[in-house]
Protein backbone atom coordinates (compact mmCIF):
# COMPACT_ATOMS: atom_id res chain seq x y z
CA UNK A 1 0.00 0.00 0.00
CA UNK A 2 1.55 3.64 -0.80
CA UNK A 3 1.54 6.01 1.86
CA UNK A 4 -0.45 8.94 1.18
CA UNK A 5 2.01 11.44 3.43
CA UNK A 6 5.85 11.07 3.55
CA UNK A 7 8.27 12.33 6.21
CA UNK A 8 11.72 13.22 5.61
CA UNK A 9 14.36 11.22 7.66
CA UNK A 10 16.82 13.34 10.24
CA UNK A 11 19.66 13.08 7.34
CA UNK A 12 17.27 13.38 4.46
CA UNK A 13 16.52 16.83 6.45
CA UNK A 14 19.77 18.08 6.43
CA UNK A 15 20.70 17.22 2.72
CA UNK A 16 17.30 18.99 1.70
CA UNK A 17 18.81 22.10 4.02
CA UNK A 18 22.26 22.03 1.98
CA UNK A 19 20.45 22.05 -1.26
CA UNK A 20 18.32 24.79 0.09
CA UNK A 21 21.11 27.11 1.40
CA UNK A 22 23.22 26.21 -1.96
CA UNK A 23 20.54 27.25 -4.53
CA UNK A 24 20.44 30.45 -2.49
CA UNK A 25 16.77 29.84 -1.42
CA UNK A 26 14.78 30.07 2.10
CA UNK A 27 11.56 27.64 2.79
CA UNK A 28 9.26 30.88 1.94
CA UNK A 29 10.86 30.96 -1.53
CA UNK A 30 10.88 27.50 -2.15
CA UNK A 31 7.20 27.43 -1.36
CA UNK A 32 6.53 30.18 -3.56
CA UNK A 33 8.63 28.67 -6.26
CA UNK A 34 6.18 25.46 -6.13
CA UNK A 35 3.38 27.82 -5.71
CA UNK A 36 2.16 26.53 -2.57
CA UNK A 37 1.97 27.75 0.96
CA UNK A 38 5.14 27.64 3.20
CA UNK A 39 2.97 24.86 5.52
CA UNK A 40 4.09 22.04 4.14
CA UNK A 41 7.71 23.30 2.95
CA UNK A 42 7.93 24.22 7.20
CA UNK A 43 6.35 20.30 7.75
CA UNK A 44 8.85 18.88 5.43
CA UNK A 45 11.65 20.62 7.15
CA UNK A 46 10.85 19.64 10.35
CA UNK A 47 9.87 15.77 9.53
CA UNK A 48 6.92 16.07 10.13
CA UNK A 49 4.11 14.34 7.39
CA UNK A 50 3.71 15.74 4.53
CA UNK A 51 1.28 14.94 1.34
CA UNK A 52 3.21 12.42 -1.07
CA UNK A 53 2.64 15.07 -3.93
CA UNK A 54 4.24 17.95 -1.93
CA UNK A 55 6.99 15.91 -0.61
CA UNK A 56 8.49 14.60 -4.30
CA UNK A 57 8.05 17.67 -5.62
CA UNK A 58 9.82 19.89 -2.88
CA UNK A 59 12.68 17.28 -3.31
CA UNK A 60 12.90 17.58 -7.07
CA UNK A 61 13.16 21.68 -7.02
CA UNK A 62 16.12 20.88 -4.75
CA UNK A 63 17.44 18.35 -7.25
CA UNK A 64 17.13 15.48 -4.46
CA UNK A 65 15.86 11.63 -5.09
CA UNK A 66 12.97 11.91 -2.91
CA UNK A 67 13.63 8.03 -1.73
CA UNK A 68 16.92 9.03 -0.42
CA UNK A 69 14.88 11.76 1.75
CA UNK A 70 11.89 10.06 3.06
CA UNK A 71 11.94 7.84 6.34
CA UNK A 72 12.30 4.53 5.26
CA UNK A 73 10.30 1.88 7.24
CA UNK A 74 13.30 0.29 8.64
CA UNK A 75 14.64 3.74 10.19
CA UNK A 76 11.28 3.96 12.55
CA UNK A 77 12.67 2.81 15.97
CA UNK A 78 11.16 -0.61 17.03
CA UNK A 79 10.62 -0.51 20.71
CA UNK A 80 11.32 -4.56 21.72
CA UNK A 81 10.29 -3.90 25.02
CA UNK A 82 6.30 -3.39 23.37
CA UNK A 83 7.00 -6.67 21.39
CA UNK A 84 7.39 -8.42 25.00
CA UNK A 85 4.52 -6.85 26.21
CA UNK A 86 2.95 -8.31 23.01
CA UNK A 87 3.83 -12.12 23.21
CA UNK A 88 3.19 -11.62 27.07
CA UNK A 89 -0.29 -10.56 26.26
CA UNK A 90 -0.91 -12.92 23.80
CA UNK A 91 -0.14 -15.53 25.82
CA UNK A 92 -2.16 -14.67 28.87
CA UNK A 93 -5.21 -14.38 26.87
CA UNK A 94 -4.84 -18.39 25.56
CA UNK A 95 -4.17 -19.36 29.26
CA UNK A 96 -7.04 -18.11 30.01
CA UNK A 97 -9.30 -18.20 27.01
CA UNK A 98 -7.36 -22.08 26.07
CA UNK A 99 -9.60 -24.40 28.45
CA UNK A 100 -13.24 -23.25 27.10
CA UNK A 101 -11.34 -23.62 23.12
CA UNK A 102 -11.34 -27.02 21.40
CA UNK A 103 -9.19 -26.30 18.67
CA UNK A 104 -6.13 -23.98 17.42
CA UNK A 105 -8.70 -22.29 14.47
CA UNK A 106 -11.03 -20.90 17.17
CA UNK A 107 -8.34 -19.64 20.00
CA UNK A 108 -7.05 -17.54 16.53
CA UNK A 109 -10.19 -16.61 16.00
CA UNK A 110 -10.69 -15.67 19.14
CA UNK A 111 -7.22 -13.60 19.51
CA UNK A 112 -7.86 -11.60 16.16
CA UNK A 113 -11.00 -10.62 17.74
CA UNK A 114 -9.27 -9.10 20.60
CA UNK A 115 -6.59 -7.69 18.85
CA UNK A 116 -8.72 -6.20 16.16
CA UNK A 117 -6.66 -7.43 13.49
CA UNK A 118 -9.42 -9.15 11.38
CA UNK A 119 -13.11 -8.84 11.23
CA UNK A 120 -14.68 -10.79 14.14
CA UNK A 121 -15.90 -13.98 12.87
CA UNK A 122 -19.27 -16.15 14.30
CA UNK A 123 -18.51 -19.44 16.76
Amino acid sequence: MVKRSLNASKSGIKTAETALTDMGLTQQLLANALDISRQPVSKFFNGKPVSRDYFVRICEKLKLEWQSIAVIDEEIPVDKNKSCEIDDLVQEIHKQLKPGINDDRKFNNTLNYFLDTTPPKTF
